[in-house]
């Protein structure tokens, strides 16, 4: 959630910043293109800096980190994907936030399971159900996250991965209905908002 309010601000900073340009000083006209550039910039610096596994959507390595393949250092890659994000898609990059969003879930899960000390093969599956609850969130739709976590993230059906996978789902959705109040994105809604 406050993922999707930094991007919601910088959205807006940006709008206030076009709308500002065309009645501005000669320089001043430059200012959105500056706000952007100066995002993407930055939001490619602290990637190649600090986390080199946060770039593009984040789920590649999700996965390599479910496969066993690559370590998570969670805190760092929730911190440079969150910042990133905001600088880059904020900045008006055509980017969505699910990628983005999916990985910071996982790396929050990740960091949850290290804090409980639960065994790696539980760690590895709470952090696939975070990775759900990341997707559940950016979409408003529970059952999108789950058969995420359970067809692409883990290919497991164990009754342990889908109960975790459902109850973050189902928990990542009630939190974002009540902070943000949306409704689930669908082509009957996308339909009826035409009309």
């Amino acid at each position: 959630m406050v993922f999707r309010a930094l991007l919601a601000g910088a959205d807006l900073l940006r709008s206030h910043l076009i709308h500002w340009a065309p009645g501005a000083p000669a320089f001043g006209r430059l200012a959105p293109m500056l706000f952007s550039t100066a995002g993407a910039v930055t939001a490619v610096w602290l990637v190649f800096r600090y986390a080199p596994e946060t770039g593009g959507s984040g789920i590649p390595h999700l996965k390599a980190v479910l496969h066993r393949l690559r370590d998570l250092s969670w805190l760092r890659v929730l911190i440079v994907k969150m910042f990133s994000g905001v600088l880059a898609i904020g900045g008006g990059l055509a980017l969505g936030r699910e990628g983005p969003t999916v990985q910071m879930g996982g790396a929050i899960a990740d960091g949850a399971a290290l804090g409980m000390k639960v065994s790696q093969s539980d760690r590895l599956t709470l952090t696939a159900a975070g990775a759900g609850a990341g997707l559940a969130a950016a979409f408003n739709a529970p059952l999108s996250g789950l058969v995420f976590v359970l067809e692409e993230m883990r290919r497991d059906f164990r009754p342990a991965v889908f109960g975790a996978a459902f109850i973050a789902a189902a928990s990542a959705d009630v939190v974002a209905r009540s902070v943000s109040g949306q409704l689930p994105v669908s082509p009957s809604r996308i339909t009826r908002c035409r009309r």
